[in-house]
């Protein structure tokens, strides 16, 4: 796989991942992460082998540029999820409240 190729994949499994987790399907992103991180890893090898990264080019450039896209999707990806605990942790504070009141009002009749 070329270093172009390999460009294209990361950037559609990062967008893959961002939609996965704005639609709370966070199940599936654990395979996805893991698969786009073995794809930067031979990036960077791939790069460093042809010594694309050792002086300014174009290539460099627009590997920076897609490590801070990767780092921007991936924190906004986050944030949601973290909003999405957040909810989930209230939920399961407020559970033993309730089953509490419905026990107390089964034993009233």
């Amino acid at each position: 796989m070329t270093y172009l190729m390999l460009f294209d994949e990361i950037k559609k499994q990062t967008e893959q991942l961002c939609l996965l987790s704005s639609q709370g399907a966070v199940e599936s992103c654990p395979n996805l992460l893991e698969h786009r991180q073995r794809l930067l890893e031979k990036l960077h090898d791939e790069l460093v082998k042809k010594q694309l990264l050792s002086h300014e080019n174009d290539v460099k450039t627009a590997y920076i540029a897609l490590l801070e896209m990767v780092q921007k999707q991936d924190s906004s990806a986050l944030s949601l999820l973290q909003v999405e605990r957040e909810d989930m942790q209230h939920f399961f504070q407020q559970q033993p409240k309730i089953k509490k009141a419905i026990s107390t009002y089964h034993n009233v009749q």
